[in-house]
C-alpha cells in the first residue's frame, strides 16, 4: 500500500513546480513622446535608443507581469511594481526594455536595476537619480548640464561629456564618473559616499561625514 500512493504523491509534486514557473511570459507596448523614464521596485531595465517608441515588459510568472504598471504621463514613463513586492531570487526580477530615440532624464528607485544601451543624443540638460539600493548605468552620454544623485546605498555609473556637472552623493551613495569629462564641476558628498569625476577646468568640492571626493584631470580644486 505504502509504494502505490508514493509515485502518485511525487509526479503531483513534479507538475506543480513545473506549472508554477511560466516565464519568460512576455507583453508589449507602443508608446512613444517621452524623454524621461522613472523605474521603481526591483525591475532590471534597459533603456535603448531606437526610432519607435516601445516597452516590453517580461516576468517567469504571470502574477507577476500582471503586477507591472506601465504608464507614460506628459513627457515621463513610469514603470514600477504595484504592491510592493519582495521577490525571493534575483532571477525572478522582471525585466523591462524601452526604446526610445531621447533621454533627458532617469531616476531608478527602490531596488531598480537600469541600463542605457547606445548613445542618446545629446540634450541640454539631463537628470541623473539612483536612491534606496538601486543602481544606474549610464554609458557615453552627453549634456550641457548633468544633474546626478546617488543617495541610500545607490550606485551610478557614468561615462561621457558635460560642459557642467552638478553632482550629490549622499547615505552611503557612490557616484562613479571616472569616465565622465566635465569642464566644470560642483559636487557634494555626505554621509560615508564616494564620488569619481573626471574636471578639465575648475570644481568645487565638499566631502563630509567620512566621505571620498576623487577629482582627476588639470582642473583647479
Amino acid at each position: 500500500m505504502l509504494r502505490s500512493y508514493t509515485l502518485p504523491f511525487l509526479l503531483v509534486l513534479v507538475v506543480c513546480s513545473v506549472a508554477a514557473k511560466q516565464g519568460p511570459l512576455k507583453r508589449t507596448y507602443t508608446l512613444s513622446g517621452f524623454s524621461s523614464v522613472v523605474v521603481s521596485g526591483p525591475i532590471e531595465a534597459t533603456i535603448e535608443i531606437g526610432e519607435v517608441g516601445e516597452v516590453i515588459a517580461q516576468a517567469n510568472y504571470q502574477w507577476l507581469l500582471d503586477k507591472m504598471s506601465i504608464k507614460k504621463k506628459g513627457k515621463v514613463l513610469q514603470v514600477k511594481l504595484e504592491g510592493g513586492i519582495n521577490l525571493s531570487s534575483s532571477n525572478d526580477m522582471p525585466r523591462v526594455t524601452i526604446v526610445t530615440d531621447k533621454l533627458t532624464g532617469i531616476q531608478a528607485l527602490n531596488t531598480a536595476s537600469v541600463t542605457v544601451e547606445g548613445s542618446p543624443p545629446k540634450v541640454t540638460k539631463f537628470t541623473g537619480v539612483s536612491s534606496k539600493v538601486s543602481s544606474l548605468t549610464l554609458p557615453s552620454m552627453e549634456a550641457d548640464t548633468f544633474y546626478l544623485t546617488a543617495s541610500d546605498v545607490s550606485t551610478l555609473r557614468i561615462s561621457g561629456k558635460s560642459t557642467k556637472s552638478i553632482v550629490v552623493a549622499t547615505d552611503m551613495g557612490t557616484i562613479d564618473g571616472d569616465e565622465l569629462t566635465c569642464r566644470t564641476a560642483y559636487i557634494n558628498a555626505d554621509k560615508m559616499s564616494n564620488v569619481k569625476l573626471r574636471v578639465e577646468d575648475f570644481a568645487t568640492a565638499t566631502a563630509n561625514q567620512m566621505s571620498n571626493i576623487h577629482v582627476s584631470g588639470p582642473a583647479r580644486v
